[in-house]
């Protein structure tokens, strides 16, 4: 969720808020309570399959060793 939330450091995706929202509200709408939980199972698509954490934020690590 993190890198569809914020793509690049400090830009937004709007769009994506909108829809994770829209998602809730119509569980909501329902009866069904949701939890947000952002933790990622994958870190990057440089390592895996898609993004956990944002690619920008990947990029400007550097490895300490």
């Amino acid at each position: 969720m993190w890198s569809g939330i914020e793509p690049e450091e400090n830009v937004y995706n709007q769009t994506y808020i909108d829809v994770v929202k829209n998602i809730t509200n119509k569980f909501a709408d329902t009866g069904v309570y949701t939890l947000l939980d952002l933790h990622e199972d994958i870190l990057s698509s440089k390592f895996c399959l898609y993004d956990g954490a944002p690619l920008w934020l990947i990029n400007k690590s550097k490895p300490k060793h």
